[in-house]
């Protein structure tokens, strides 16, 4: 894998295109997303697919990770699923320039690497929830009590990104 991986930035190189850059946005949501060990059992393989997630630079990418696994370890359980769209998120938000996205008592705290002042607009648009911007690199959005659950906060997520892509 390691090695194709490899094969495949040289020729990108070779052929003048740009590597694909890999994720960097952190997202830290106050829960636990992990691959369980009753899934795969062996540490060595669990840190494997961490990283091929870590590095995963697209959708397709994490979708063949997700079908690498149904095939060789059965029925992806809720927890990886959870993983792998966490890792979609980070894939989204790294495209937009976020650098990090953090729970802070009842805001998503959205810190970026650009001013996001122009994008905060179209960014938030979609989500019910009140936008702060105190200073131009961070954005605050302050959601309903009942939105911190892991599944609602993902949706929330997957909306912002959705009117993006």
């Amino acid at each position: 894998q390691m090695y194709c991986e490899l094969l495949a930035e040289a020729v990108r190189k070779l052929k003048g295109e740009q590597p694909e850059p890999i994720p960097t946005a952190v997202i830290d949501l106050g829960f636990a997303t992990y691959i369980p060990k009753n899934y795969i059992p062996l540490s060595r393989y669990r840190m494997d697919v961490y990283r091929k997630i870590a590095v995963a630079g697209d959708s397709d990418g994490l979708k063949q990770i997700a079908g690498e696994l149904a095939d060789v370890y059965g029925p992806v359980p809720d927890e990886v699923k959870l993983l792998l769209e966490l890792a979609e998120l980070r894939i989204e938000a790294s495209k937009q320039d976020i650098k990090a996205i953090v729970i802070s008592g009842r805001d998503l705290v959205f810190s970026f690497a650009k001013d996001a002042s122009a994008q905060a607009d179209s960014l938030f648009a979609k989500v019910k929830g009140t936008v702060r911007i105190p200073d131009p690199k961070t954005v605050y959005l302050h959601l309903p009590k009942n939105y911190f659950e892991p599944k609602t906060i993902m949706s929330v997520l997957q909306k912002i990104f959705s009117t993006t892509s």
